[in-house]
């Protein structure tokens, strides 16, 4: 499957990036804040459904610039509220020591500009994991799978910052400097497209702070930018910062990035290390350190990667623990440090509110009973992350990675019940007959029982999607009344509904 989609999308076969996860990110059109989406399916029904939250609501004009610093079609696009305009920028993951030039493209964070306090927040977003234990071995000893995690497990690997090729000045000792590899070269690759999108964002106002933050690999990224803006006169003049500007960094569950004393040393001097505070769960093993508590130190060397004595990571500036007794990996999730920082006292209702998706029955409902999303906006979020036209795709990309194109083999027995499925299914795209419901019933009860009773989880991944697609279209349908038209025609940049795997965040 990996493979026919890395064809769909032309990646040459002696390319080394088919090593990665062909993960479909819409490139060409930036995210809107102001509409909601529904994120991360799984098998066990349960969806994630982002409302515009605060911070949305803040943002008045928006656009998005791609790795060389362009600015993205269609141009900055202003929305009915707020006064701070917003840059997303894209980057690269899974670059390592060995292949510095393989990475695989997404966006990477977006920069904020509040005129009101006259602050500039640069925010990463966090890895896009897939299956945790499948994405860990894959990227800590073959360097394929999930691109965010080759970085991620590449945060032992020495990468040399202060080099002619980037833009430092000479500051003493800094051909000692050792940073994590794979952050460092992630954070790199955005870099041109963060300017351009920091430019867009401030448009010549005056900044006296820039507060730069992200989670777990963006915590990762974030500080790398901060010893960047630090450290670099050059990006300092390039952005038109002022000398008297702050820059603060607020890591979030981050692994370390300094490798060896002598670097910690160096860049708690130099980047003025009073100004980052990490904040982390005590059980959270990618924290790493010694601070963490109960061997999830120990946790993290066996899970990351065994330490190298001249490069063991270190931590700069302030640690704070949260009153959290999660333990891993729960400690890790993003949900369970928003709680911890509120305390989990009055945590605002927009943070990754859950949905049930009973996709056999197609029926939707929020998973709070004491603080509900209405469903005309859960049912708004559906019909802004899903197009039919991009479900039929995906569905035939299932069929044809199945082997014998639609032919799968069950022990000595070969099931082409799906090649009947999927014309049953052409029906729902070109009609919404109510005589079809028996018909539809049937389908979907056959589908059904094929993802418990297949023993092939790619199979059930074909089900699977099948299954949502119609239950989608049925809710849609049914609770809307959204002509099958509009959907085909709809050119919102979409979320991709139909993995099973766990998406990515900003």
């Amino acid at each position: 499957m990996m493979a026919h989609i890395h064809d769909v999308l032309g990646t040459p076969s002696n390319d080394d990036r088919r090593k990665f996860d062909p993960i479909q990110y819409r490139l060409d059109v930036p995210p809107n804040p102001g509409q909601s989406v529904v994120y991360r399916g799984d098998i066990n029904n349960s969806y994630l459904v982002f409302v515009p939250g605060t911070w949305d609501k803040k943002i008045g004009e928006y656009a998005g610039f791609d790795l060389e610093g362009n600015k993205l079609l269609p141009l900055p696009t202003s929305l009915s509220s707020g006064n701070c305009k917003c840059g997303y920028f894209q980057g690269q993951t899974g670059m390592t020591a060995t292949h510095p030039n393989s990475g695989w493209t997404s966006f990477l964070g977006a920069v904020i500009y509040d005129p009101t306090t006259k602050t500039a927040y640069i925010v990463f977003r966090g890895s896009r994991s897939g299956n945790g234990a499948r994405a860990a071995t894959g990227a800590q000893f073959r360097s394929k799978g999930s691109p965010d995690w080759v970085t991620d497990m590449n945060h032992l690997k020495e990468a040399e910052p202060f080099n002619p090729n980037f833009d430092f000045g000479d500051l003493n000792g800094r051909n000692k400097v050792k940073l994590a590899t794979g952050f460092w070269k992630a954070y790199v690759s955005s870099n041109k497209s963060m300017e351009a999108a920091f430019k867009y964002a401030v448009s010549g106002c005056e900044v006296n702070t820039v507060c730069v933050t992200g989670h777990s690999l963006g915590g990762g990224l974030a500080q790398c930018a901060y010893i960047h803006l630090c450290c670099s006169p050059r990006i300092k003049s390039r952005l038109n910062l002022k000398a008297t500007a702050v820059v603060e960094c607020y890591p979030i569950a981050a692994p370390p990035v300094c490798l060896g004393v002598e670097t910690q040393h160096w860049i708690s001097r130099n980047a003025n290390a009073s100004n980052v505070h990490h904040y982390y769960c005590p059980y959270d093993a990618v924290h790493a350190c010694h601070l963490v508590l109960s061997g999830m130190e120990s946790k993290a060397s066996t899970v990351l990667g065994l330490r190298h004595p001249l490069t063991s990571p270190y931590h700069f500036g302030s640690q704070l623990a949260l009153n959290s007794n999660a333990t891993f990996p729960a400690a890790h999730e993003p949900s369970t440090i928003w709680k911890a920082l509120w305390d989990d006292k009055s945590v605002p209702k927009e943070f990754w509110q859950q949905i049930d998706f009973d996709i056999v029955n197609s029926q939707v409902n929020s998973s709070s009973s004491t603080d509900p999303i209405d469903k005309s906006t859960i049912l708004d979020a559906i019909n802004q992350s899903f197009n039919a036209a991009d479900f039929k795709e995906r569905a035939e990309q299932w069929a044809v990675g199945i082997t014998g194109h639609g032919v799968m083999n069950r022990g000595n027995n070969k099931n082409t019940a799906l090649g009947s499925i999927f014309d049953v299914n052409k029906e729902y795209f070109s009609d919404f007959k109510k005589e079809n419901v028996a018909q539809r019933k049937t389908v979907v009860d056959s589908i059904n029982k094929n993802i418990h009773n297949n023993s092939s989880d790619t199979a059930g991944c074909v089900y699977h999607t099948l299954l949502i697609g119609i239950g989608i279209q049925r809710l849609l349908r049914d609770f809307q009344g959204v002509p099958l038209k509009v959907l085909l025609q709809n050119n919102i940049p979409k979320v991709d509904f139909f993995t099973r795997s766990r998406s990515n965040t900003i």
